[in-house]
Formats: structure tokens, sequence, C-alpha cells
């Protein structure tokens, strides 16, 4: 008996089309994909662009989008302990060469209600997963859900790749509030697209609580005793609202707003997470600059640790400005700082320039340099010259 259930319907109607009778009668998927492929292999060659365009598309649908993007950085400068202690594992803190990462994409459809992405990212250290998940394509009533390994929607940046940064270096909100490989873990997302006459979404994260148990610990938080009991196990999760909402006052300008909460169970403390984020971005609409634009991303948030010792709130954020000021140069401005309460620390302050310079999609050299001021008098600066390459299918980037 034929398996129609089993069976990616974009590949049975690329191939319906180009095997015709054959495929047709074919009873097994083995006799579908022989006749597919014999079709292919036998297609005559045709002068035309479109014939050729076509056989790719239809092989394509039976492949996955891969890339490989490289992110490697050389530095020098006399570096501030205190702002280094919050850098994360990719960041560039050395004097000389640092790999920073390779990360290997692979994004798919799977069928009419799933699509599926992984990213794994290689170091000269090892390898992790860093997101690995699915999402659902035909939910009714404006939803959609996302399950696996995710990079969860606390704030913009903690979402982001290395490879979509204006720098080389993440800013201290993600470092110094939400740990050094972000806010990612197992578990299920829900979102809603509600019916408002603008873009807004509501969502809605249960997950594992293993990157916030990972962020006590090196917060030196002593574990406490887990909940037991019926609800023991709900207790410990890790759950994240969020809202965000989209505003277009005019043509060439148009942004998003959003707000989240989110919260650990008490595997060590319980940590709880505030924030908002704004990113605006205008566009120039003259024939000679198409393409040009500034954008301004600002965002904070603020954690505490729920302890009987202390229970005071840390608090960090940043304003970045990226001006795309000519076809393939982009500038940036950033600065950010961090107030960690619960140790008794006062502000740390850092301020960034960058200039990058994109040769094409798959191509960016960038430098670098940084200021910051930090408690006891420390200061510390650092030039960084950084590169990246890509190999492969890379899809654009969200808005």
């Amino acid at each position: 008996m034929l398996n129609m259930c089993s069976r990616p319907w974009p590949v049975l109607a690329m191939a319906l089309l180009l095997a015709g009778p054959a495929a047709a009668w074919a009873e097994t998927d083995e006799e579908l994909l022989e006749a597919f492929s014999a079709a292919v292999s036998s297609a005559p060659e045709q002068p035309s662009d479109s014939s050729s365009g076509f056989r790719s598309t239809a092989l394509n649908l039976m492949n996955p989008a891969i890339s490989f993007i490289a992110d490697a950085a050389v530095s020098v400068g006399d570096g501030n302990p205190v702002v280094d202690q919050f850098s994360t594992d990719h960041d560039p803190v050395k004097n000389g060469f640092t790999l920073q990462q390779i990360e290997l994409s692979v994004q798919s459809p799977v069928d009419p209600y799933l699509e599926y992405f992984m990213a794994m990212v290689f170091t000269l250290e090892g390898f992790e997963i860093e997101e690995a998940y699915g999402t659902t394509r035909a939910l009714p009533a404006g939803l959609q859900s996302r399950f696996g390994k995710v990079k969860w929607a606390a704030g913009r940046e903690n979402a982001t790749h290395l490879h979509s940064w204006s720098f080389g270096k993440a800013s201290l909100l993600r470092s110094g509030l939400l740990g050094a490989e972000s806010l990612s873990s197992l578990g299920v997302e829900l979102s809603w697209l509600t019916p408002l006459p603008f873009y807004d979404t509501l969502q809605a994260v249960a997950a594992d609580q293993a990157a916030a148990d990972e962020l006590a610990d090196e917060l030196g938080l002593a574990p406490t005793t887990a909940p037991t009991g019926p609800g023991g196990w709900f207790r410990r999760q890790f759950y994240l609202l969020r809202n965000e909402a989209s505003f277009t006052p005019m043509d060439a300008l148009a942004g998003n707003v959003g707000v989240w909460a989110a919260q650990s169970g008490p595997s060590f403390a319980r940590l709880q997470w505030l924030g908002a984020d704004l990113y605006a971005k205008w566009r120039s609409r003259k024939n000679n600059e198409e393409g040009r634009y500034l954008a301004l991303t600002v965002e904070a948030a603020g954690r505490r640790a729920q302890t009987p010792a202390n229970g005071k709130l840390d608090i960090a954020g940043y304003e970045l400005v990226d001006i795309h000021f000519a076809q393939r140069w982009l500038g940036s401005l950033r600065h950010e700082w961090l107030h960690q309460r619960s140790q008794g620390e006062a502000l740390t302050q850092r301020s960034g320039l960058a200039i990058a310079f994109r040769p094409s999609e798959f191509s960016k050299f960038r430098i670098e340099g940084f200021e910051s001021h930090s408690p006891a008098g420390h200061e510390g600066w650092t030039v960084d010259l950084g590169f990246e390459l890509v190999a492969g299918a890379h899809g654009a980037h969200s808005f």
C-alpha cells in the first residue's frame, strides 16, 4: 500500500511534473524516486536559463540549505579585568588571534506542516549544538510553535547569532545578565499573532532550567532544596513571556518594541528577569541611495536572584546605532553599561566604534575599538580586526 502521509508533498508534486506517467504509476517510494531521478537525468539540455533553473530547483527540494560561517579576529590592547570577566566564550579578549567560531547551519522544510533549523558551533576547544528546533507552519488562529533547543527571545540580542552582530563582542547586558552562552535550553514556545491592525505577537516559553542553572553557578549561588510533590517538576523549569509590536509611522521609518519577563525554578536560587527593547530603522528612499539606512537599538534588563542573603537587582543596557552609509560599508556605535548591585559593584561602562566592509553578502571585514571604565579606577582599551566568511546557502536575517 502506498503511504501518502509519509511523503514530502513538494517533492511529490515536482516528481509528478517531471517524471509524468512513470511517477503516476509508482506504487512505492523507491519506484517514485527512481522515476524522478531518471526523468531529471534524461532531461535534454536547453539553451534557456529558466529550464536549467527549473531542474536545479527540483533537485534542491530534496536537500536542506547548508552554510558554514567562520568568524575570527586578531586583537591588541590593554584589557580591563572587570569587563573581561563578563566576556562570552566567543569574545576576542586576549592579544593575538582568536577563532571565535565556525557555525554549521542547516535549514529545510520538513513537510507542509513543519520546518527544521539547526546551528552547530565549532571552536578549537570542541563543538556544541547552539540551536536545533522545529517550527510549525500550519497551526490555526494565528498560532505558531517552536520546540527543541532554542535561544529564547529574552530581548533582542539573546536570540541572535554571532554573525548577525554589529560588533565582535557581546554586549554587557548579554554576558553580564544572561550568561556566557545566553539563555537557551530545551523547551517549547507558543506564539500568537494577535488580530490587531498592526503586527503584534505574544510568546510563551516553558523550558528546561539548565541554562539558568549554569548562570546561577557562574554567580556563585549555593544550591537550594529542589521542590518535590506533584508540582515540583513544573516549579523547577524556566518560563518566559514576551510581547512584541511593530510601528510604521511613515513609509521610510519602521520598527518594533518588546517587553519580556522570565523566571527560573529554584534548583539554585530563583532567578527573575524583566526587560524591554526598542528597534527603529529609517531607510533612504532616494533612487541613488537604495539600501542606505540608519538603525537604532535600545535594550535594558534587570535580574534578581531571590536568596535569603541578597535580593538586590542587577541592571544592564546598551544603545546601538548602525549607519549603512555606502553600498558595502556599515558604521556602528555602541554604549553599554552594567551595574551588579548584588555583588556590591559600581557602574561599569564600555563604548565602542566599528567600521565593517562587505565585499558581498558572503564575506565581511570589520575593525572595532572599545574603551571601558569600571569600579576601582580600572580602565582598558582594545582594537579588534575581524573577518567573516560564509560558504553555502545563507538566508537573510529577520528584521
